[in-house]
């Protein structure tokens, strides 16, 4: 599945904009769910629910069934929000890599398993 999430990040870099954080985390009582993380510079309040449903079309457009109702959540964040800024203060992540978590801490949250496809700080404009 975690190729199939590089494919649907690279279409929303491509169609919408840089993404700053994607991961995709199963945390606390939901440990058999992902929740998917995302925050990018170009998210705004006016239009999170269209971005919201764009993704969701990706993933249904790239994911099984059975991938599908693996995730609970689609999580989108806004860059100065805690959870965000803690992804992108502890992983600098761009291009192909990626970082595999298991049974660690995050925010106070349990994260039994996580992938992070990318966190990079917003870089701030002039």
């Amino acid at each position: 599945m975690v190729n199939k999430l590089k494919k649907i990040l690279q279409a929303i870099d491509e169609n919408k904009g840089l993404v700053n954080v994607f991961a995709i985390l199963k945390m606390d009582d939901l440990i058999d769910k992902w929740t998917l993380v995302f925050s990018a510079s170009w998210l705004k309040e006016e239009n999170s629910f269209a971005t919201f449903q764009y993704i969701q079309e990706l993933f249904k457009k790239e994911l099984t069934q059975e991938e599908l109702g693996s995730i609970a959540r689609l999580g989108l964040f806004k860059s100065n929000e805690h959870i965000i800024t803690l992804m992108t203060s502890a992983f600098s992540i761009t291009g192909d890599s990626d970082v595999h978590l298991e049974n660690t801490k995050l925010n106070g949250f349990k994260v039994h398993e996580a992938y992070v496809l990318r966190s990079k700080k917003e870089e701030a404009s002039l």
